[in-house]
């Protein structure tokens, strides 16, 4: 035996709270496209710094090709450029602060890859 279902027929007011729903759904999407947008935008301004990174990385990278005893991975090479990010002098101007990382960063890789290359005089 089945049993009878109520079903409420759709009334104006039912629909009218879809549409209600719809409308703050279409808004919450359009302010989301909105902030990925700005987002994007200010990625785009630091990507100098990361592209200065991946071209230390690969150099360093390459130095067993001199001798197998330099070899660095890339979780080390992640903890420098961490280091430097929070280390490196702060700047509210955002040309001076992407100029000071890329400096800082490149120093302090070369600094860091010299000291480690150079023969020890304790041998």
């Amino acid at each position: 035996m089945l049993f009878p279902i109520a079903v409420k027929p759709f009334t104006p007011l039912a629909i009218t709270g879809y549409n209600n729903v719809a409308e703050v759904v279409q808004k919450r999407v359009k302010e989301a496209q909105h902030t990925e947008a700005e987002i994007n935008l200010a990625r785009e301004k630091y990507r100098v710094v990361p592209h200065r990174g991946s071209t230390l990385f690969f150099v360093m990278a390459d130095l067993p090709l001199i001798d197998p005893m330099y070899q660095y991975s890339l979780d080390y090479f992640i903890q420098i450029f961490n280091h430097c990010i929070k280390s490196s002098p702060k700047s509210i101007d955002l040309p001076t602060r992407l100029r000071t990382l890329l400096d800082f960063i490149t120093e302090f890789v070369y600094t860091t890859v010299r000291l480690l290359l150079t023969p020890s005089s304790a041998c």
